[in-house]
Formats: C-alpha cells, sequence, structure tokens
C-alpha cells in the first residue's frame, strides 16, 4: 500500500491515505519514552495527532466500507489509539461503530469464512478477535454491557500453536513462545464473563451465597489461564527473557489479569475492611473517580459487593507486587501509561491499604517503596501532559502514603509524595507534605478539588484572545 501510493504513478484514495495514517500513529504510540528520532521542530505527539485527526476524517467512508477489511481496521486501530489516552470514551463509540460494521460482514461467524481463501479467512478472524477483545477491555473498565454477545459468536479462538496468524512473541534465546492473541482472546472471554456475572445489573438480585460462588468460579478460571502462561512470561522472569516490546505487551497481560483480579475479588467493596480505615477524604476521593470513569451505577455496585475474602486480598496483594515490579522494569509508551492506569494505581492504593490494616507485616518497606517508585516514574512520564484524573489520582496516593508511612519503623523511608512545588502551588499549599501533615485538620476531598480550580498553564496565552478557542487546529 505504501510503495503504491509513493510509486510513480500512484492510486491513491482517502482510505489507503488513512490506512497508513493509523499504521504511523500506532508506532508513534508504542515507541517508548525517548526512543523517538524525529525532527526537533515536530515532536511524536504532534505527528500522532496529525495522523489520528486525519484518519478520523474518513469516518463516513469508513462506516459504508463492507466489501473488504480495510475500513473495519482503520476504525479498530483509532479505537485502539484512543483506549491509549486518558478518556475512554471516544474509543467506546469508535468500537460501537466498528462492531456494527463487523456484524454486517459476519465475521464472528464460522461459515461465510468457507467463501474465502485460507489466508483472507485467517485475516478475518484476527481483525475479529482484535476488535473482540478491544471491546471485552473497554466495557470492564467502563462496567458498561459489552457489545460482542458470547452466545451469538461461534467463530474459534485463533489457532494456539498455527504461526500463521502472526500473534506470536519469542524469549531472547527463541526457545519459549507464546501466542499473545491466543491468550488474550481467552483473558477477553473471562473479562466477558466477570462483566456479566458480576457487574451486571443481574448480579445485584442474587443472594450472598449465589454471589460467592460466582466469585469462586471465575476465580478458578482465571487461575486455570494464568496456569498456562510460560514460566518465562510470568513477571519474575519476563524482563531478563524478553526483547523491551515484547516484554511492553507482557506488562499490559499482567496488568489486566491483575485488573480481573481485583474485580473478581470486590477490592473496591464499600463493605472492605481497608475502606472503612482510609479516612474520608480517600474514600470520597476514590468514589469520585469511579464515578466519572464508570458512571453513577458504580456506587450501588460498590455498596452491594461482597468484600474480598482474606485468601482473595493476600491473592490481589502477592499479584500487585509482581505487577508493580514488571512495570518498574518494562519501558513505558504513552499508550501503555494510560491503558496500565486502571490495575498500577489500584495496585499502589491496595499495597498502602495492605500496610494500613497490617501494620505489623514484614513487607511493608519494600511495599511502600515500591509504591513511590511506581508512582514516581508515573509522575516523570505524565508531569508534562498533566490530566484531572492523574491529579485525583496523586491525591489519594498522597493521602495514603501518609497514612501507611507512619506504619512503617524504616527511618531511610521519605513519606512525602514526590510532587513538585508547581503543583503542590496549584493547591494553596507549599508542598504535598505541608497538605496531608497530621498538624492541619484533614481537608474534604470537595475542598481539595476546589482549591485545585484553575485555568491551565497552556491556557493562559489564549486567555485573552478573542478567538482562544478557535486557534486550535482543526
Amino acid at each position: 500500500m505504501v510503495t503504491r501510493w509513493f510509486s510513480n504513478q500512484p492510486k491513491r484514495d482517502r482510505l489507503s491515505w488513512a490506512s497508513i495514517l493509523v499504521v504511523m500513529a500506532l508506532g508513534l504510540q508504542s515507541m517508548p519514552e525517548g526512543s523517538q528520532n524525529i525532527h526537533e521542530t515536530a515532536t511524536g505527539e504532534t505527528w500522532m495527532s496529525y495522523c489520528m485527526r486525519n484518519a478520523q476524517s474518513t469516518l463516513p467512508e469508513l462506516m459504508a466500507r463492507d466489501e473488504d477489511l480495510v475500513g473495519l481496521q482503520v476504525m479498530v486501530s483509532l479505537a485502539l489509539l484512543f483506549q491509549g489516552s486518558v478518556d475512554l470514551r471516544p474509543s467506546s463509540v469508535l468500537l460501537g461503530m466498528a462492531i456494527r460494521l463487523t456484524h454486517r460482514m459476519q465475521l464472528h461467524q464460522k461459515d461465510p469464512g468457507r467463501h474465502f481463501s485460507d489466508g483472507e479467512a485467517q485475516q478475518r478472524s484476527n481483525v475479529f478477535w482484535i476488535t473482540y477483545l478491544l471491546d471485552k477491555d473497554i466495557s470492564l473498565r467502563m462496567k458498561t454491557p459489552s457489545l460482542l454477545s458470547d452466545d451469538d459468536i461461534n467463530l474459534p479462538l485463533p489457532d494456539h500453536e498455527s504461526s500463521t496468524n502472526g500473534g506470536f512473541i519469542h524469549s531472547l534465546h527463541g526457545d519459549v513462545s507464546l501466542n499473545m492473541l491466543y491468550q488474550r482472546a481467552r483473558l477477553a472471554q473471562i473479562e466477558s464473563k466477570i462483566n456479566a456475572l458480576i457487574c451486571s445489573n443481574h448480579y445485584l438480585e442474587y443472594e450472598t451465597s449465589t454471589r460467592r460462588d460466582r466469585v469462586a468460579s471465575l476465580g478458578a478460571m482465571l487461575e486455570q489461564w494464568y496456569s498456562e502462561i510460560p514460566a518465562a512470561f510470568k513477571p519474575a522472569n519476563a524482563p531478563s527473557s524478553l526483547k523491551p516490546v515484547d516484554l511492553a505487551q507482557v506488562m499490559y497481560l499482567h496488568h489486566v489479569y491483575l485488573f480481573c483480579l481485583i474485580c473478581i475479588h470486590g477490592i473496591w467493596s464499600a463493605k472492605s475492611e481497608w475502606m472503612c480505615k482510609i479516612g474520608s477524604f480517600s474514600k470520597a476521593a476514590i468514589e469520585d473517580i469511579m464515578v466519572t470513569i464508570q458512571g453513577p451505577r458504580v456506587t450501588t455496585c460498590l455498596q452491594l459487593q461482597e468484600p474480598p475474602s482474606i485468601a482473595g486480598w493476600n491473592h490481589c496483594v502477592s499479584a500487585t507486587r509482581e505487577a508493580i515490579q514488571l512495570f518498574l522494569q518494562a519501558p513505558l509508551a504513552s499508550s501503555s501509561a494510560w491503558l496500565c492506569t486502571c490495575a498500577q494505581f489500584s495496585g499502589m492504593i491496595i499495597l498502602l491499604a495492605d500496610i494500613i490494616i497490617h501494620p505489623s507485616a514484614t513487607t511493608k518497606s519494600q511495599d511502600l517503596r515500591l509504591v513511590k517508585a511506581s508512582k514516581q516514574k508515573y509522575d516523570q512520564f505524565l508531569g508534562g501532559a498533566p490530566s484531572h484524573l492523574h491529579e485525583s489520582l496523586n491525591l489519594i496516593i498522597d493521602d495514603l502514603l501518609q497514612r501507611a508511612g507512619s506504619c512503617c519503623d524504616d527511618d531511610n523511608i521519605e513519606h512525602s509524595s514526590g510532587r513538585d512545588s508547581a503543583n503542590a502551588f496549584s493547591l494553596g499549599m507549599e508542598s504535598s507534605e505541608t497538605l496531608l501533615s497530621n498538624g492541619l485538620p484533614e481537608f474534604g476531598y470537595e475542598d481539595i478539588q476546589a482549591m485545585n480550580f484553575g485555568f491551565p498553564d497552556f491556557m493562559s496565552s489564549r486567555i485573552n484572545e478573542e478567538n482562544m478557542f478557535l486557534g486550535l487546529d482543526g
């Protein structure tokens, strides 16, 4: 396609150009920080924005393109690109359009594949399963019903052993392989069951015993999936066994697994022991963030969801340690930063809450160091493009760091949040340590949000312009 576009006698059309643009954008989004070699006058983010903006301009043609996979592939790629941003709603909308096109092309059914060659049938299968796992990821994170019904799908999973689907990643020595597309598709099926059996409206109508049975069944299903992951791709071995680009994929795989664990075991239940001990500030902030991401219905779910069992809580704590250690060693790209946010910040909160409810634990100092290192990595990566979500999550972590830090006897561990003075000044405080000092009354979450109100720095040059919003790129 690229060769045809730039040939002496080019055959050009808008959809081919959109395809080239989304591939470029996906490549830019997947590049680890500091590895981009782009002209100094145009950053990678600028190029990616250009590619996405121009690809989106072809949406009317994309939605009507059902004679081949090009239109669907571009829409799914756009949904993937927006999934790596702070707001999942654009990705969800784009994915909805892509799924309607998937239904129209009957990619979810096995029989239509008989009319295509083996190569075409394989490509149709790959596109469908990528769409499927994206749908299940977004649905579980937003706690919304998925658009692809499992009951309506009779297409087999990607071939576990065949290399024709292009989904394999290999260890450095080539002795162990993992079919990533197959494993992600299987994990997405479990995500679908979690969403249907635990996060749906019907779940709230069942008796406590039925809910616990579902938790046990889903937990066993998830652990069966995890047991089939080769040891070289587990968090303890992956950093030394994989190339950086493959390590980033495996890191996200384990963060999806951690997020599934958290959902299954009811970590966010309002009845949880740790939720009763963290204080009104963090509790209000957590509810606010979850309502922002998942909608007002999530509050009812949190009130009725069963709290984690002791075994379930300990399992989540252990998995969190492994996921954070892997996160600290893996390269971070702009896509993986926000893709891992739900599981990563949930994990940090879990470790801090575990210190608070188990102050005598021997792992508390190690856990506190893990949280601080993880938070520092996120702050450094997202420092140039702060968001309301990132700031709100930081407020929760800061508060819990202060409470958890008071439980640790290791004087070498700093209890400050590590936020820079500019962010602290925006809150009307000299530092975040002062904000959470025991010598001051505890501010309510709403008070902190009010103090944090103001125009972002990048708007300052536009405030007095008559057409401040019209000056943005179209």
